[in-house]
């Protein structure tokens, strides 16, 4: 190749599973002299997102042609073939466009009833999805406050019972 590229998901002729290739040009003094490559399983890409510490919420590694490369539940396979983005979707996000579920954001966006960030993964045509619904939002921030409301109700409660004392006083 002229420069660098990856391949889209295929199933290993040697029955190692699905995967993808990679493949860059060695030059010297500007002239092609032959070409690298190397080819990553998805079950490594699955294991490496299965990995990630996060508490809630979905995620997903989608290349070019919306394959789902590797998926934070395990579900990137349906017996022997290959889920694409719409398969693994919820529902509410199913009707849009994926260039615009895909489009690269610094923060979380909120599309329909779902909460989106998307960044692109280093020089690759790969996209890293994640999506959070608001009820596994609410249900993550909310035992997080509870301890803060707590102290604060109490402080509030001292406070009255401390005016209501200095009135009777």
């Amino acid at each position: 190749p002229a420069r660098d590229a990856w391949t889209e998901a295929y199933v290993d002729p040697t029955g190692a599973g699905w995967m993808v290739a990679y493949a860059a040009p060695v030059r010297a003094e500007k002239r092609l002299i032959g070409v690298v490559g190397a080819a990553v399983l998805l079950d490594f890409l699955t294991g490496f997102l299965r990995a990630f510490d996060y508490p809630g919420g979905r995620l997903w590694l989608v290349n070019d042609q919306l394959q789902v490369l590797a998926a934070s539940d395990g579900r990137n396979l349906a017996g022997l073939d290959l889920l694409r983005l719409g398969d693994v979707l919820p529902e509410e996000l199913r009707a849009l466009e994926p260039a615009q579920l895909l489009a690269p954001s610094p923060t979380f966006r909120q599309l329909d009833e779902a909460h989106v960030l998307a960044q692109t993964v280093g020089t690759t045509p790969w996209t890293l999805l994640y999506v959070i619904s608001p009820a596994e939002l609410t249900a993550l921030i909310l035992p997080r406050l509870l301890p803060y409301g707590i102290i604060l109700a109490a402080l509030i409660l001292t406070l009255l019972l401390t005016h209501a004392f200095r009135q009777r006083l």
